[in-house]
């Protein structure tokens, strides 16, 4: 197994190609912008083989209901973040550009 702790996105010369798993828990709380989660999904593309798996957990509001900010704000403070379906759905649209594997919400 290969840990990677650090700022995945600062440099990814040194990132392997080739996974069939990519398994990324507890990271998406980091996350705030659907666009940073995006780049996340596509960072994942590139170093997955095709027909590659990734695995990732996160808190999806309850259908129907959509975060105000301060449940936004409430959710950082408890080192988390909420995502609706829809928004994660945009994040994963589309995914990845090449369309060789498709991310399921």
């Amino acid at each position: 197994m290969l840990v990677h702790q650090r700022d995945i996105f600062s440099s990814t010369d040194d990132l392997r190609r080739g996974y069939q798993l990519i398994v990324l828990s507890e990271v998406v709380p980091e996350f705030r912008r659907t666009q940073e989660l995006r780049s996340l999904f596509e960072l994942a593309a590139r170093c997955l083989v095709p027909g590659g798996r990734l695995v990732f957990n996160t808190f999806l509001a309850c259908p129907g209901y959509t975060p105000d900010k301060a449940a936004r704000e409430l959710a950082e403070q408890m080192y988390s973040s909420i995502f609706t379906r829809p928004e994660m759905s945009t994040a994963a649209a589309d995914y990845p550009r090449a369309g060789r594997r498709r991310l399921r919400v």
